[in-house]
């Protein structure tokens, strides 16, 4: 698992969320693991209706922006699969590498921080007008046997573990 995999998910929030705002809150991560180790990544967060409105109005591309910080910040080719005005999914080929063994199918998340990406974020001019806590309310792991681990108000998620 090569070391810029554990650092995809946090750039991916702060790369949203740089267009600017008051507030910055991430309410939920889902992360599905397949069989083969690809993983489709949903978060959901609020924003402020300043916000809402420059989405909706196309003012701000947040797609583009993160499709530019994702080629800056990580070996992986991510696909952006939706990005709306409280919702953006991904896709991440090879997000992990199963490992075939005596006892079945080993797949291993990377640890993630979320704390860097709030390190990044107060990097920026507006930092100090705005709230950070990218601290998901609810993270969720799912494995491609169904089986899930649910971390409530994480900073940092730990490395899962589950044998199939």
């Amino acid at each position: 698992m090569n070391k810029l995999t554990i650092y995809v998910i946090p750039f991916l929030i702060a790369a949203f969320l740089v267009s600017g705002a008051s507030a910055i809150t991430i309410e939920s991560l889902d992360m599905q693991i397949s069989e083969n180790g690809d993983g489709s990544v949903t978060f959901v967060y609020s924003l402020s209706t300043l916000e809402r409105f420059a989405v909706f109005m196309k003012i701000t591309d947040p797609s583009a922006e993160l499709k530019k910080v994702i080629d800056e910040r990580t070996d992986r080719e991510v696909e952006v699969q939706e990005v709306s005005a409280g919702r953006s999914s991904f896709f991440i080929p090879e997000f992990i590498s199963p490992e075939i063994g005596p006892a079945g199918v080993t797949y291993s998340t990377p640890a993630i921080d979320f704390s860097k990406a709030e390190e990044i974020l107060r990097e920026y001019w507006f930092a100090s007008l705005i709230t950070i806590d990218l601290s998901p309310g609810t993270t969720t792991i799912t494995f491609p046997d169904g089986y899930s681990e649910i971390y409530s108000d994480s900073i940092q998620i730990p490395s899962v573990t589950r044998t199939i």
